[in-house]
């Protein structure tokens, strides 16, 4: 439509002697008035938000995860308790392949125990469980349950609110964080029941297996 107009008033021009000054004004005002360009959309900027680690409670009550709090019985020690349980049997299997069942059920022994459930062990990399349970890696299988164990006991009401190592068998502390409100840490797991009382001691159920330092 605009190249026409142009055309057209460039014949005129031809043909009526037209000065060409005002031809190219006539041609300017015969194109419409540009529109401004719009302006640029101001930049947007995305905040991402790491997730919330889950709340004890949110984890005791996911059905789907299959895990089952330990029933707490003060006249059962803390190997008979998680027999009890039914979810510990591959860290009861590694406590007794490394002859440490004696510690944990000897009189006048405490002992805190960070118990990974059957799921915990199961997550482990292909082939991980089998290596440490062969004879040769005894000692690594020994330092990788002694690492789950403190030889005192580790209350929820010392933990709450605070965040710090602890001690454990191997004489190698492990971080306890439980400094915020909905959860309990120990290392990089997370509790999912916290301070199970037994005869000789208490349990923290947790969802990963530990990994003692090099």
């Amino acid at each position: 439509m605009i190249s026409t107009r142009i055309l057209t008033l460039a014949a005129a021009v031809a043909v009526l002697g037209v000065a060409p000054g005002l031809a190219q004004a006539g041609a300017r005002a015969a194109r419409p008035a540009a529109r401004p360009a719009p302006a640029a959309p101001a930049p947007v900027q995305e905040t991402i938000e790491a997730p919330a680690p889950p709340p004890i409670t949110a984890v005791l009550n996911a059905g789907a995860a299959g895990f089952t709090p330990i029933t707490a019985n003060a006249s059962q020690d803390v190997v008979a308790e998680l027999k009890a349980a039914g979810q510990y049997t591959t860290f009861l299997k590694a406590v007794e392949t490394v002859n440490m069942t004696g510690f944990l059920t000897a009189a006048g022994r405490t002992w805190t125990v960070f118990a990974p459930t059957d799921a915990a062990f199961a997550a482990l990399p292909a082939g991980t469980l089998d290596n440490l349970m062969k004879p040769d890696n005894a000692g690594q299988l020994q330092a990788l349950v002694a690492y789950h164990l403190v030889g005192a006991k580790v209350a929820a009401s010392q933990v709450k609110g605070a965040k710090g190592p602890v001690g454990t068998a191997i004489g190698k502390p492990v971080e306890i964080d439980g400094s915020t409100a909905d959860h309990i840490k120990v290392g990089d797991a997370y509790v999912l029941q916290e301070e199970v009382a037994a005869a000789n001691g208490v349990i923290y159920p947790v969802d990963k297996v530990l990994t003692p330092p090099a």
